[in-house]
């Protein structure tokens, strides 16, 4: 399954605006999509009861909005999102230590917004490696910008984390789907969905809608010299603060089955055969890059560089 793991839908938003969301995940090819509140829980009932119900797997969570960076809470029983359980542990200001304490007193798994996008706001940079205790680490989001997702990539690979994708914070309709997650097995609920992830058993994956994107995995000599500092700021923009080509998305995706895989060795899993013969038939169109699927178990090191607090637990 397809899964577009982070969309916000905006707080007070009316039901056109949430049909014109799950239309734009539709037409954008995903089986499934978690939508999240930015801080509350999102309209749960809304979509359930909408005109696309049926047509797409939906899952629910919140976004916790911190000093720096987001934190993304997938409880295994939506239900629960209705409770005010959580309110009282989360506080009026989250951190980082709160929103865990979400997780151990109401289950289900915490996973950090790309902790090196700026585009929501102050990111939590290299204190993502301070986070003890989350689930995964959403890599990909839709200005498929390739610098910062390496970092994030990275980041998740270090901590022995799930590596996973979605829209991201600042995301609207046209971008819906444009990072997202495969999981390689059918997931029947909410709970399945929280069990994948914690087992990293899933793949990152980016839609494709520019040829230059379907170029094999060199890097030029500009890309080395932006991961490198050479001739670039430190948000691995150019000179003049442009992103140079192939490192931001540029509008919404031409065709929802070029996709390309990132698969990396802190999620590395070996499926079934007729698993593995299914989504080569479904996927081949894919270019996959890095190590192979999620959960091989293997450790990532980890990293004890204490980062800022941000909220860190």
């Amino acid at each position: 399954m397809v899964i577009d793991l982070h969309v916000v839908v905006p707080g007070g938003g009316d039901s056109a605006s949430l049909d014109r969301l799950l239309d734009a995940s539709i037409e954008a090819g995903l089986d499934g999509i978690c939508l999240l509140g930015p801080g509350t829980p999102p309209p749960v009932e809304a979509a359930r009861g909408g005109r696309f119900a049926g047509r797409i797997s939906l899952y629910f969570g919140i976004e916790f909005p911190l000093e720096r960076g987001r934190l993304l809470w997938i409880p295994e029983n939506p239900d629960s999102l209705a409770g005010g359980e959580w309110r009282t542990v989360a506080g009026d200001q989250p951190t980082g230590a709160s929103v865990m304490a979400v997780r151990e007193r109401c289950g289900g798994v915490i996973v950090a917004a790309h902790p090196y996008e700026r585009l929501a706001g102050p990111a939590l940079l290299d204190a993502v490696y301070g986070l003890r205790g989350i689930d995964g680490v959403i890599a990909a989001t839709a200005p498929l910008d390739r610098v910062r997702n390496k970092m994030a990539i990275e980041a998740a690979q270090r901590m022995n984390l799930a590596v996973l994708g979605g829209s991201g914070s600042a995301a609207g309709p046209a971008e819906v789907g444009v990072a997202a997650t495969l999981f390689p097995v059918k997931l029947s609920d909410q709970a399945s969905l929280v069990a994948a992830i914690r087992r990293k058993d899933a793949w990152t994956i980016e839609m494709l809608s520019r040829p230059d994107q379907m170029e094999p995995e060199e890097e030029t000599s500009g890309e080395r010299d932006r991961e490198s500092g050479r001739g670039s700021g430190r948000s691995g923009r150019g000179p003049r603060g442009a992103y140079g080509p192939g490192d931001r998305h540029r509008g919404p995706p031409e065709n929802a089955h070029q996709r390309q895989t990132i698969e990396t060795d802190a999620n590395r899993r070996t499926a079934p055969a007729d698993e593995r013969s299914a989504e080569q038939g479904a996927h081949r169109r894919r270019r996959r890059r890095g190590g192979g699927p999620h959960g091989s178990g293997e450790s990532g090191g980890g990293d004890n560089r204490p980062g800022p607090d941000g909220g860190a637990a």
